[in-house]
């Protein structure tokens, strides 16, 4: 299912670029997105699988898709997910957006 982040959340912050060897492997690499706060892909090179769970104990993704390089996708609220680089050249970028509270 695509989500799409709401025009009206700014970007909170920014990950560094994540490489294979950065990246967190899966598991015990599943995290939970927090709450209100829309987590965009960016896959500069490379591939990457994305898995989306519905809690954290389960073993079947409720989604599961593989992002290529060039395209975005993003992570909705409150999601257990994993992300697993597919090549060894992979490389991706994580953007956080939410409501600015200032």
């Amino acid at each position: 299912m695509r989500h799409y982040i709401p025009v009206n959340f700014s970007q909170l912050r920014a990950r560094a670029c994540w490489d294979q060897p950065s990246t967190p492997q899966a598991p015990p690499g599943r995290y939970h997105s927090e709450a209100g706060i829309y987590v965009g892909l960016s896959v500069m090179s490379g591939a990457i699988k994305y898995a989306c769970f519905s809690d954290e104990d389960t073993l079947i993704p409720a989604d599961e898709r593989e992002i290529l390089a060039g395209t975005f996708d993003d992570i909705p609220p409150e999601t257990w997910h994993t992300i697993t680089p597919m090549t060894e050249y992979s490389l991706l970028h994580l953007d956080f957006f939410g409501l600015n509270r200032q």
